[in-house]
């Protein structure tokens, strides 16, 4: 008969079980396709994520729709082998870190495209993603912007707004833009080297080691379909970028994101991680919980002489079917024994041992008694019967042995 097999867990508990590390492996593999977090930009946010009409969204979907390899930039981190850094509308005030970071770029001398600020929205609290009323930031802080810049540019003059702006060149081939008035010009200057213009002032121009878009209206997503703005920002972006991927930065959004895998760990979507983590080792608990008992006792040190360990195997011997045979002989050889040790002949045989050994007995009870344990018939007893037997067999056999020195 083969043994029970045994198990840590019941069939319910594994099913259980099963089913939890299957939602939790299939949560995994989520997450991490998914990777950390996105920034998310409100409505009134000039940014890669803002959905809005004053976000840049479409900007990303529409030059990954053409094609190119578009880097949100989220980290202090070296730009490696960018082909084009895109700087858009960058917050008007700026901290020591925000100096230090640009600082950071020039020295690592990647073309730069800096899209100046034009516009703050303000968000519908009935409409999320949604303007509620937008407005123009002051020349006053787009001059800011361009003085921040000043590793990268040369002296400028700042800008100026129009209402209506009038013959616009541009390189053969390149579409002339549609902005939303009023229209965001550079001042013309001696280092400036213009590129798309007007009558009234410079849209795109070269301006020390780097490239300046004065209007964003070219790239946010409510100008981005006028016209054929979308297929001048595509000339653009081509004409400056070399070899590389196009990285859009964020940090200067407000979107910087220092790596931390404890943040991480306690910020979404990775918290899920750390959630279903501490509910597998809940769950582990509970199915441990009962399943080993209260501390076992120390078994009984093993007495010292013959008689423990005959009758520990005696107990073991419980309920084998052999049992009764075995007792048998265990009465012949405890009969045998004991006959040689009061000076028997070894030649005799079993019923002439019994004899020897009866005859040998002073007390008639225990005369009678050993004899009845000697006629039983073993095959009719049953386990535990004939083991009870072949104890007192061998206790009334000691008796009389050491009984008779």
């Amino acid at each position: 008969m083969s043994p029970t097999p045994v198990t840590l867990v019941s069939a319910k508990k594994a099913r259980w079980l099963t089913l939890l590390v299957v939602l939790s492996l299939g949560a995994s593999l989520l997450l991490l396709l998914r990777g950390p977090g996105e920034g998310k930009g409100g409505a009134a946010s000039a940014d890669g994520y803002s959905r809005s009409a004053i976000g840049h969204h479409g900007m990303l979907q529409w030059l990954r729709d053409n094609g190119r390899s578009v880097t949100q930039l989220r980290t202090d981190r070296n730009l490696g082998e960018c082909g084009l850094l895109i700087v858009a509308e960058p917050k008007t005030s700026y901290s020591d870190d925000d100096d230090d970071r640009i600082k950071a770029w020039h020295d690592q001398r990647p073309p730069l495209l800096l899209v100046l600020p034009k516009r703050t929205g303000l968000e519908d609290p009935m409409r999320p993603g949604w303007n509620a009323a937008t407005g123009l930031v002051d020349v006053g802080e787009v001059d800011d912007v361009l003085r921040l810049f000043r590793p990268f540019l040369s002296r400028h003059q700042g800008v100026q707004r129009f209402d209506r702006v009038s013959g616009w060149r541009a390189p053969d081939g390149w579409p002339v833009p549609d902005l939303v008035a009023p229209a965001q010009l550079l001042q013309r200057h001696r280092d400036l080297e213009p590129i798309v213009e007007c009558t009234e002032g410079v849209l795109f121009a070269r301006l020390g080691d780097a490239h300046v878009l004065a209007d964003p209206d070219l790239l946010q997503n409510h100008g981005l379909g006028r016209s054929q703005n979308a297929e001048l920002l595509l000339r653009i972006v081509d004409d400056l970028t070399r070899k590389g991927g196009l990285i859009v930065d964020e940090t200067l959004h407000g979107h910087l994101h220092s790596p931390s895998i404890w943040q991480a760990m306690g910020e979404f979507p990775l918290v899920l991680v750390t959630v279903h983590l501490v509910l597998l080792a809940l769950f582990v608990v509970w199915i441990a919980h009962g399943r080993f008992g209260p501390v076992l006792a120390e078994p009984p040190a093993i007495g010292a002489g013959k008689a423990f360990l005959i009758d520990n195997v005696v107990a073991l011997l419980r309920g084998h079917k052999h049992v009764p045979n075995a007792a048998h002989r265990y009465f012949r050889q405890q009969v045998a024994r004991a006959a040689t040790q009061l000076g028997a002949g070894r030649g005799l045989g079993h019923e002439q041992n019994e004899q020897w050994l009866l005859a040998r007995i002073g007390d008639p009870r225990r005369r009678e008694e050993l004899a009845e344990l000697l006629r039983g018939t073993f095959s009719e007893q049953r386990a535990s019967e004939a083991l009870q037997a072949a104890q007192r067999v061998r206790s009334i056999v000691t008796e009389i042995v050491h009984g008779s020195r």
